[in-house]
Protein backbone atom coordinates (compact mmCIF):
# COMPACT_ATOMS: atom_id res chain seq x y z
CA UNK A 1 0.00 0.00 0.00
CA UNK A 2 1.51 3.48 -0.98
CA UNK A 3 1.76 6.28 1.40
CA UNK A 4 -0.89 7.82 -0.44
CA UNK A 5 -3.16 5.65 0.15
CA UNK A 6 -2.32 4.89 3.68
CA UNK A 7 -2.77 8.85 4.55
CA UNK A 8 -6.28 9.03 2.52
CA UNK A 9 -7.31 6.02 5.28
CA UNK A 10 -6.20 7.17 8.18
CA UNK A 11 -7.78 11.07 6.90
CA UNK A 12 -10.97 9.30 6.96
CA UNK A 13 -9.86 7.59 10.26
CA UNK A 14 -10.10 10.98 11.72
CA UNK A 15 -13.20 12.00 10.07
CA UNK A 16 -15.04 9.12 11.50
CA UNK A 17 -13.15 10.08 15.18
CA UNK A 18 -14.61 13.63 14.99
CA UNK A 19 -17.93 12.80 13.82
CA UNK A 20 -18.35 10.49 16.54
CA UNK A 21 -16.96 13.11 19.42
CA UNK A 22 -19.53 15.64 18.28
CA UNK A 23 -22.66 13.48 16.73
CA UNK A 24 -22.79 11.28 19.68
CA UNK A 25 -21.33 13.59 22.31
CA UNK A 26 -24.71 16.00 21.57
CA UNK A 27 -26.59 12.93 20.44
CA UNK A 28 -26.15 10.32 23.29
CA UNK A 29 -24.87 12.40 26.27
CA UNK A 30 -26.65 16.21 26.56
CA UNK A 31 -30.00 14.73 27.80
CA UNK A 32 -28.98 12.22 30.94
CA UNK A 33 -27.45 15.91 32.10
CA UNK A 34 -30.57 17.85 31.90
CA UNK A 35 -32.87 14.99 32.57
CA UNK A 36 -33.34 16.50 36.44
CA UNK A 37 -33.79 19.94 35.60
CA UNK A 38 -36.07 19.26 32.54
CA UNK A 39 -38.51 17.09 36.00
CA UNK A 40 -38.19 20.21 38.01
CA UNK A 41 -38.63 22.90 34.74
CA UNK A 42 -41.92 20.78 33.10
CA UNK A 43 -42.99 18.47 36.23
CA UNK A 44 -42.67 15.34 34.43
CA UNK A 45 -41.98 12.17 35.99
CA UNK A 46 -38.20 10.26 34.88
CA UNK A 47 -40.65 7.27 33.63
CA UNK A 48 -42.46 9.63 31.28
CA UNK A 49 -38.86 10.99 30.01
CA UNK A 50 -37.49 7.63 29.90
CA UNK A 51 -40.28 6.35 27.94
CA UNK A 52 -38.89 9.23 25.34
CA UNK A 53 -35.73 7.42 25.26
CA UNK A 54 -37.56 4.14 24.14
CA UNK A 55 -39.51 5.63 21.54
CA UNK A 56 -35.72 6.87 20.67
CA UNK A 57 -34.19 3.60 20.74
CA UNK A 58 -37.42 1.47 18.60
CA UNK A 59 -37.40 4.01 16.14
CA UNK A 60 -33.31 3.92 15.71
CA UNK A 61 -33.48 0.35 15.77
CA UNK A 62 -36.52 0.10 13.01
CA UNK A 63 -34.49 2.69 11.12
CA UNK A 64 -31.11 1.00 11.43
CA UNK A 65 -31.48 -1.17 8.41
CA UNK A 66 -32.78 0.73 6.26
CA UNK A 67 -29.62 2.62 6.93
CA UNK A 68 -27.16 0.38 6.53
CA UNK A 69 -28.87 -0.63 2.99
CA UNK A 70 -28.34 3.20 1.97
CA UNK A 71 -24.88 3.23 2.77
CA UNK A 72 -24.38 0.62 1.07
CA UNK A 73 -26.28 1.76 -2.14
CA UNK A 74 -25.52 5.76 -1.88
CA UNK A 75 -22.25 5.73 0.44
CA UNK A 76 -22.17 7.25 3.95
CA UNK A 77 -21.07 10.39 3.37
CA UNK A 78 -24.62 11.21 1.71
CA UNK A 79 -26.41 9.52 4.58
CA UNK A 80 -24.44 11.27 7.33
CA UNK A 81 -24.86 14.48 5.75
CA UNK A 82 -28.82 14.17 6.34
CA UNK A 83 -28.20 12.47 9.52
CA UNK A 84 -27.02 15.51 10.79
CA UNK A 85 -28.99 17.71 9.36
CA UNK A 86 -32.25 15.83 10.72
CA UNK A 87 -29.81 16.26 14.06
CA UNK A 88 -29.67 19.94 13.88
CA UNK A 89 -33.52 20.40 13.45
CA UNK A 90 -33.86 18.57 16.51
CA UNK A 91 -31.53 19.49 18.97
CA UNK A 92 -33.32 23.56 18.40
CA UNK A 93 -36.61 21.84 18.35
CA UNK A 94 -35.75 20.67 22.48
CA UNK A 95 -35.20 24.05 23.17
CA UNK A 96 -38.95 24.96 22.30
CA UNK A 97 -40.48 22.12 23.65
CA UNK A 98 -43.64 22.92 25.94
CA UNK A 99 -45.43 19.54 26.18
CA UNK A 100 -44.37 15.70 26.78
CA UNK A 101 -45.84 15.18 23.33
CA UNK A 102 -43.18 17.48 21.90
CA UNK A 103 -39.97 15.40 23.29
CA UNK A 104 -41.12 12.08 22.27
CA UNK A 105 -41.52 13.51 18.44
CA UNK A 106 -38.68 15.63 18.71
CA UNK A 107 -36.69 11.97 19.69
CA UNK A 108 -38.21 10.46 17.11
CA UNK A 109 -36.16 12.92 14.71
CA UNK A 110 -33.63 12.34 16.94
CA UNK A 111 -33.45 8.89 16.74
CA UNK A 112 -33.38 8.82 12.57
CA UNK A 113 -30.53 11.41 13.08
CA UNK A 114 -28.31 9.67 15.01
CA UNK A 115 -28.79 6.19 13.59
CA UNK A 116 -27.28 7.73 10.08
CA UNK A 117 -24.67 10.17 11.19
CA UNK A 118 -22.89 8.18 13.77
CA UNK A 119 -21.43 4.77 14.70
CA UNK A 120 -23.32 2.19 11.53
CA UNK A 121 -21.65 4.45 8.64
CA UNK A 122 -18.32 5.48 10.66
CA UNK A 123 -17.73 1.47 11.15
CA UNK A 124 -19.46 0.30 7.94
CA UNK A 125 -16.44 3.14 6.27
CA UNK A 126 -13.52 1.95 8.35
CA UNK A 127 -14.40 -1.92 7.22
CA UNK A 128 -14.44 -1.15 3.93
CA UNK A 129 -11.06 1.26 4.04
CA UNK A 130 -8.77 -1.03 6.22
CA UNK A 131 -7.73 -4.75 5.60
CA UNK A 132 -4.49 -4.89 8.20
CA UNK A 133 -4.97 -2.82 11.03
CA UNK A 134 -8.87 -3.01 11.36
CA UNK A 135 -8.84 -3.31 14.72
CA UNK A 136 -6.64 -0.75 15.42
CA UNK A 137 -8.19 1.91 12.91
CA UNK A 138 -11.76 0.76 14.48
CA UNK A 139 -10.41 1.87 17.76
CA UNK A 140 -9.41 4.89 16.88
CA UNK A 141 -12.29 6.18 14.85
CA UNK A 142 -14.32 5.12 17.86
CA UNK A 143 -12.22 7.13 20.10
CA UNK A 144 -14.16 9.99 19.52
CA UNK A 145 -17.45 8.38 21.29
CA UNK A 146 -15.61 8.38 24.31
CA UNK A 147 -14.08 11.90 23.85
CA UNK A 148 -17.66 13.15 22.78
CA UNK A 149 -18.71 11.58 26.01
CA UNK A 150 -16.39 13.41 28.12
CA UNK A 151 -16.85 16.90 26.71
CA UNK A 152 -20.28 16.62 26.06
CA UNK A 153 -21.24 16.55 30.02
CA UNK A 154 -18.73 19.10 31.15
CA UNK A 155 -20.24 21.46 28.53
CA UNK A 156 -23.86 20.59 28.84
CA UNK A 157 -23.31 21.01 32.68
CA UNK A 158 -21.48 24.19 32.84
CA UNK A 159 -24.48 25.69 29.68
CA UNK A 160 -27.03 24.73 32.37
CA UNK A 161 -25.50 26.40 35.25
CA UNK A 162 -24.66 29.54 32.94
CA UNK A 163 -27.70 30.08 30.42
CA UNK A 164 -30.51 26.98 31.60
CA UNK A 165 -31.04 23.96 29.56
CA UNK A 166 -33.09 25.69 26.77
CA UNK A 167 -30.52 27.99 25.60
CA UNK A 168 -28.23 25.37 26.38
CA UNK A 169 -29.51 23.38 23.37
CA UNK A 170 -29.05 26.02 21.12
CA UNK A 171 -25.62 26.39 21.33
CA UNK A 172 -25.44 22.61 20.71
CA UNK A 173 -26.95 23.36 17.55
CA UNK A 174 -24.95 26.26 16.14
CA UNK A 175 -21.97 23.92 17.24
CA UNK A 176 -23.91 20.68 14.86
CA UNK A 177 -23.70 23.84 11.99
CA UNK A 178 -20.30 24.89 12.02
CA UNK A 179 -18.40 22.06 13.14
CA UNK A 180 -20.51 19.09 12.31
CA UNK A 181 -21.22 19.79 8.74
CA UNK A 182 -17.78 20.23 7.41
CA UNK A 183 -16.55 17.05 8.90
CA UNK A 184 -19.67 15.04 7.18
CA UNK A 185 -18.19 16.34 3.62
CA UNK A 186 -14.60 14.49 4.90
CA UNK A 187 -15.73 11.19 4.42
CA UNK A 188 -14.98 9.93 1.49
CA UNK A 189 -16.02 6.37 -0.23
CA UNK A 190 -12.95 4.02 -1.00
CA UNK A 191 -12.34 3.91 -4.25
CA UNK A 192 -13.12 0.79 -6.51
CA UNK A 193 -10.32 -1.16 -7.42
CA UNK A 194 -9.86 -3.56 -10.35
CA UNK A 195 -10.90 -6.76 -9.38
CA UNK A 196 -8.89 -9.83 -9.75
CA UNK A 197 -9.74 -13.42 -10.20
CA UNK A 198 -8.73 -13.95 -6.34
CA UNK A 199 -10.92 -10.41 -5.31
CA UNK A 200 -13.94 -12.25 -7.13
CA UNK A 201 -13.75 -15.39 -5.60
CA UNK A 202 -13.93 -13.43 -1.86
CA UNK A 203 -17.47 -12.39 -2.84
CA UNK A 204 -18.79 -15.30 -5.14
CA UNK A 205 -19.30 -18.40 -5.14
CA UNK A 206 -17.28 -20.69 -7.62
CA UNK A 207 -18.50 -24.21 -9.15
CA UNK A 208 -16.63 -26.85 -10.40
CA UNK A 209 -13.12 -25.71 -8.82
CA UNK A 210 -10.26 -27.63 -9.91
CA UNK A 211 -9.73 -30.04 -6.88
CA UNK A 212 -7.68 -32.36 -7.98
CA UNK A 213 -4.83 -30.92 -6.44
CA UNK A 214 -5.71 -30.47 -2.56
CA UNK A 215 -2.17 -29.69 -1.96
CA UNK A 216 -2.27 -26.73 -4.13
CA UNK A 217 -5.42 -25.16 -2.59
CA UNK A 218 -5.83 -22.89 0.65
CA UNK A 219 -8.88 -21.65 2.00
CA UNK A 220 -10.30 -17.76 2.06
CA UNK A 221 -13.79 -17.06 3.27
CA UNK A 222 -16.49 -15.02 1.39
CA UNK A 223 -18.20 -12.88 2.62
CA UNK A 224 -22.28 -12.96 3.22
CA UNK A 225 -25.19 -11.67 2.48
CA UNK A 226 -27.70 -10.51 4.99
CA UNK A 227 -29.78 -13.13 4.15
CA UNK A 228 -27.04 -16.37 4.78
CA UNK A 229 -25.99 -14.35 7.68
CA UNK A 230 -29.27 -14.31 9.37
CA UNK A 231 -29.52 -18.43 9.07
CA UNK A 232 -26.51 -18.75 10.92
CA UNK A 233 -26.43 -19.33 14.74
CA UNK A 234 -24.13 -16.72 15.37
CA UNK A 235 -26.36 -13.94 14.02
CA UNK A 236 -29.01 -14.92 16.70
CA UNK A 237 -26.55 -15.29 19.86
CA UNK A 238 -25.04 -12.24 18.86
CA UNK A 239 -27.53 -10.50 18.69
CA UNK A 240 -29.58 -11.89 21.86
CA UNK A 241 -26.28 -10.75 23.95
CA UNK A 242 -25.79 -7.35 22.38
CA UNK A 243 -29.57 -6.72 23.46
CA UNK A 244 -29.08 -8.08 26.82
CA UNK A 245 -26.03 -5.69 27.06
CA UNK A 246 -27.65 -2.67 25.88
CA UNK A 247 -30.06 -3.15 28.58
CA UNK A 248 -26.70 -2.64 31.04
CA UNK A 249 -25.17 0.14 29.26
CA UNK A 250 -27.77 2.36 28.62
CA UNK A 251 -29.65 2.20 31.72
CA UNK A 252 -26.53 3.87 32.91
CA UNK A 253 -26.02 6.43 30.34
CA UNK A 254 -29.97 8.14 30.85
CA UNK A 255 -29.56 7.09 34.75
CA UNK A 256 -26.05 8.07 36.09
CA UNK A 257 -26.77 11.47 36.70
CA UNK A 258 -29.91 10.72 38.69
CA UNK A 259 -28.97 7.97 40.74
CA UNK A 260 -25.62 9.62 41.56
CA UNK A 261 -27.38 12.72 43.02
CA UNK A 262 -29.65 10.81 44.85
CA UNK A 263 -27.22 8.84 46.59
CA UNK A 264 -26.08 12.65 47.67
CA UNK A 265 -23.42 13.85 45.30
CA UNK A 266 -23.50 17.20 44.18
CA UNK A 267 -24.62 18.05 40.62
CA UNK A 268 -21.53 18.79 39.80
CA UNK A 269 -19.63 15.70 40.53
CA UNK A 270 -22.46 13.33 39.59
CA UNK A 271 -21.71 15.55 35.90
CA UNK A 272 -17.95 15.02 35.94
CA UNK A 273 -18.57 11.37 37.43
CA UNK A 274 -20.81 10.60 34.21
CA UNK A 275 -17.73 12.57 32.31
CA UNK A 276 -15.08 10.37 33.66
CA UNK A 277 -17.33 7.30 32.53
CA UNK A 278 -17.62 8.26 29.14
CA UNK A 279 -14.39 9.29 28.71
CA UNK A 280 -12.65 5.93 29.80
CA UNK A 281 -14.77 4.36 26.78
CA UNK A 282 -11.96 5.83 24.94
CA UNK A 283 -9.06 3.92 26.67
CA UNK A 284 -11.82 0.43 26.31
CA UNK A 285 -12.09 1.19 22.60
CA UNK A 286 -8.02 1.89 22.04
CA UNK A 287 -7.23 -0.70 23.82
CA UNK A 288 -9.65 -3.68 22.86
CA UNK A 289 -9.67 -2.46 19.24
CA UNK A 290 -5.77 -2.90 19.38
CA UNK A 291 -5.97 -6.19 21.04
CA UNK A 292 -8.58 -7.59 18.54
CA UNK A 293 -5.56 -7.59 15.73
CA UNK A 294 -3.67 -9.99 18.35
CA UNK A 295 -5.75 -11.91 20.44
CA UNK A 296 -8.64 -14.38 19.98
CA UNK A 297 -11.90 -11.71 19.46
CA UNK A 298 -14.49 -13.92 20.97
CA UNK A 299 -12.59 -14.18 24.19
CA UNK A 300 -12.05 -10.74 24.48
CA UNK A 301 -16.17 -9.72 23.63
CA UNK A 302 -16.98 -12.14 26.55
CA UNK A 303 -15.06 -10.35 29.26
CA UNK A 304 -16.52 -7.41 27.85
CA UNK A 305 -19.93 -8.12 28.19
CA UNK A 306 -19.14 -10.14 31.65
CA UNK A 307 -17.43 -7.94 33.68
CA UNK A 308 -19.96 -5.18 34.09
CA UNK A 309 -21.85 -7.43 36.53
CA UNK A 310 -18.92 -7.16 39.05
CA UNK A 311 -18.75 -3.25 38.33
CA UNK A 312 -22.51 -3.24 39.87
CA UNK A 313 -21.22 -4.59 42.75
CA UNK A 314 -19.99 -0.86 43.74
CA UNK A 315 -23.29 0.57 42.85
CA UNK A 316 -24.79 -1.75 46.39
CA UNK A 317 -23.20 1.40 48.96
CA UNK A 318 -22.79 4.34 46.75
CA UNK A 319 -20.80 6.21 50.27
CA UNK A 320 -18.06 7.38 49.08
CA UNK A 321 -16.48 9.73 45.70
CA UNK A 322 -13.44 6.61 45.35
CA UNK A 323 -16.17 4.25 45.04
CA UNK A 324 -18.06 6.36 42.48
CA UNK A 325 -15.32 6.76 40.14
CA UNK A 326 -13.73 3.10 40.34
CA UNK A 327 -16.78 2.21 39.19
CA UNK A 328 -17.38 4.70 36.41
CA UNK A 329 -13.94 4.14 35.36
CA UNK A 330 -14.08 0.18 34.72
CA UNK A 331 -17.74 0.49 33.69
CA UNK A 332 -16.31 2.46 31.27
CA UNK A 333 -13.69 0.63 29.92
CA UNK A 334 -15.78 -2.40 29.34
CA UNK A 335 -18.66 -0.63 27.67
CA UNK A 336 -15.84 1.25 25.05
CA UNK A 337 -14.32 -2.65 24.71
CA UNK A 338 -18.14 -3.19 23.17
CA UNK A 339 -18.22 -0.35 21.02
CA UNK A 340 -15.03 -1.29 19.44
CA UNK A 341 -15.52 -5.19 19.27
CA UNK A 342 -18.85 -5.53 17.64
CA UNK A 343 -18.16 -4.19 14.46
CA UNK A 344 -15.04 -6.48 14.33
CA UNK A 345 -17.06 -9.02 15.39
CA UNK A 346 -19.79 -8.92 12.62
CA UNK A 347 -16.67 -8.79 10.38
CA UNK A 348 -15.22 -11.61 11.07
CA UNK A 349 -18.66 -13.93 11.72
CA UNK A 350 -19.91 -12.45 8.27
CA UNK A 351 -17.22 -10.55 6.31
CA UNK A 352 -17.47 -6.85 4.75
CA UNK A 353 -19.33 -6.65 1.73
CA UNK A 354 -22.73 -5.87 3.11
CA UNK A 355 -21.53 -5.40 6.15
CA UNK A 356 -23.60 -1.74 5.94
CA UNK A 357 -26.73 -3.98 6.23
CA UNK A 358 -25.82 -6.30 8.58
CA UNK A 359 -24.58 -3.82 11.23
CA UNK A 360 -28.10 -2.77 10.34
CA UNK A 361 -30.27 -5.03 10.80
CA UNK A 362 -28.22 -6.24 13.90
CA UNK A 363 -28.60 -2.97 15.43
CA UNK A 364 -32.38 -3.32 16.17
CA UNK A 365 -31.96 -5.68 19.02
CA UNK A 366 -29.53 -3.26 20.91
CA UNK A 367 -31.82 -0.68 20.11
CA UNK A 368 -34.61 -2.31 21.36
CA UNK A 369 -32.39 -3.03 24.80
CA UNK A 370 -32.14 0.68 24.63
CA UNK A 371 -35.88 0.98 24.52
CA UNK A 372 -36.49 -1.17 27.24
CA UNK A 373 -33.61 -0.28 30.00
CA UNK A 374 -33.87 3.53 30.32
CA UNK A 375 -37.68 2.95 31.05
CA UNK A 376 -37.13 -0.03 33.38
CA UNK A 377 -35.04 2.02 35.13
CA UNK A 378 -37.56 5.03 35.48
CA UNK A 379 -40.22 2.24 36.37
CA UNK A 380 -38.34 0.73 39.34
CA UNK A 381 -37.25 4.38 40.92
CA UNK A 382 -40.60 5.60 40.88
CA UNK A 383 -42.20 2.74 42.02
CA UNK A 384 -39.42 1.94 44.74
CA UNK A 385 -37.94 5.52 44.87
CA UNK A 386 -34.81 3.40 44.41
CA UNK A 387 -32.26 1.88 41.88
CA UNK A 388 -31.21 -1.58 42.93
CA UNK A 389 -33.26 -3.37 41.47
CA UNK A 390 -32.13 -1.86 38.76
CA UNK A 391 -28.65 -3.13 39.53
CA UNK A 392 -29.47 -6.54 40.31
CA UNK A 393 -31.09 -6.45 37.02
CA UNK A 394 -28.14 -5.42 35.31
CA UNK A 395 -25.76 -8.02 37.10
CA UNK A 396 -28.38 -10.85 35.84
CA UNK A 397 -28.43 -9.43 32.09
CA UNK A 398 -24.72 -8.98 31.93
CA UNK A 399 -24.35 -12.68 32.98
CA UNK A 400 -25.80 -13.60 30.30
CA UNK A 401 -24.99 -11.75 27.62
CA UNK A 402 -21.37 -12.97 27.86
CA UNK A 403 -22.62 -16.81 27.34
CA UNK A 404 -24.35 -15.78 24.45
CA UNK A 405 -21.44 -13.62 23.36
CA UNK A 406 -19.12 -17.21 23.58
CA UNK A 407 -21.58 -19.05 21.13
CA UNK A 408 -20.35 -16.71 18.04
CA UNK A 409 -17.76 -18.48 15.56
CA UNK A 410 -16.72 -17.10 12.31
CA UNK A 411 -20.01 -18.14 9.83
CA UNK A 412 -18.53 -17.62 6.15
CA UNK A 413 -18.17 -20.38 3.65
CA UNK A 414 -14.79 -21.39 2.99
CA UNK A 415 -13.40 -21.12 -0.80
CA UNK A 416 -10.52 -23.05 -2.20
CA UNK A 417 -8.06 -20.67 -4.17
CA UNK A 418 -5.19 -21.72 -6.12
CA UNK A 419 -1.64 -20.92 -5.24
CA UNK A 420 -0.38 -19.16 -7.91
Amino acid sequence: MNESRIGKNWRVVAAGFLCMTIAAGIGWYVFPVYLTSIETDLGWTRTQMSLAVTVWALVGGAASPLVGMWIDKYGARKVMLLGTLCQIVATVLLARMTALWHLYAIFILAALANTANTSIPVTTVISQWFEDNRGTAMGVALLGMGLGGFLAPVLADAFLARYGWRPAYLIFSLLLVFLLVPIALWIRPKPALPETGADQSMRTETKGSDKTNPAAERFVYRSMSVAESARTRSFWTLGVGDFLISIVFTSVIVHMVAFTTDAGFSQSSAATSYGTFLAVNSLGILVFGAAADKMHIRWIMVFCYGAPALTMLFLFRLDSLWLLYAFALLFGVTGGGRSALWPLALGRCFGVAQLGSILGWLNIPFMIGNAVGPYLAGYIYDKAQSYRALFMLCMVCSVFAAIFISRARNERPPLPLREE
